[in-house]
């Protein structure tokens, strides 16, 4: 799902709650990877949503630096 937000605009396009699914999943995300910093396959998905994605315009919420 997360592949989906990230790397489809059509697939963004047709939430209506942007933001908050957004910022929901992205913490999903967060919690998961803080579980398993070190698997293979999320560092895979990680990097390629590094490079492939779409910016998502105007949100209310931030990624964390550093």
């Amino acid at each position: 799902m997360i592949q989906l937000l990230f790397l489809e605009k059509n697939f963004r396009d047709r939430i209506q709650n942007l933001e908050e699914f957004s910022a929901y999943s992205v913490a999903v995300w967060r919690s998961i990877y803080d579980r398993f910093p070190e698997d293979e396959i999320l560092n895979d998905l990680l990097a390629k949503l590094k490079e492939q994605s779409i910016p998502m315009g105007k949100t209310s919420y931030r990624a964390k630096e550093g």
